[in-house]
C-alpha cells in the first residue's frame, strides 16, 4: 500500500515540502517516486491493491514470473 498511498495521496505534499514527509523525514525511495510521477503524467490510472497469494490468476502469474526472474543471474 505504500506505493499506492505515495502516488495517490502523499506525493503532492512531499513535493510541496521539498520531498520531506509530514514528520520532516526524507521520503523513502524518493528517486522512484520522482520517476513514477514523471511517467504517469497525462495518464488516467486506477491504482488497486491486490492481496498477494489470494488465488487471482494474474497475480499468481506475476508471482511465478518474479520467482523465475529472481533465479536469473544479474546482468
Amino acid at each position: 500500500m505504500f506505493t499506492i498511498n505515495g502516488i495517490t495521496s502523499w506525493l503532492p505534499g512531499w513535493k510541496e515540502n521539498g520531498w520531506r514527509t509530514s514528520a520532516g523525514k526524507e521520503v523513502i525511495n524518493r528517486e522512484d517516486f520522482v520517476e513514477l510521477d514523471r511517467l504517469v503524467q497525462g495518464m488516467d490510472i486506477r491504482w488497486v491493491h491486490v492481496p498477494g497469494h489470494s488465488g487471482l490468476v494474474g497475480n499468481e502469474e506475476a508471482d511465478r514470473l518474479a520467482r523465475e526472474g529472481a533465479k536469473q543471474p544479474e546482468v
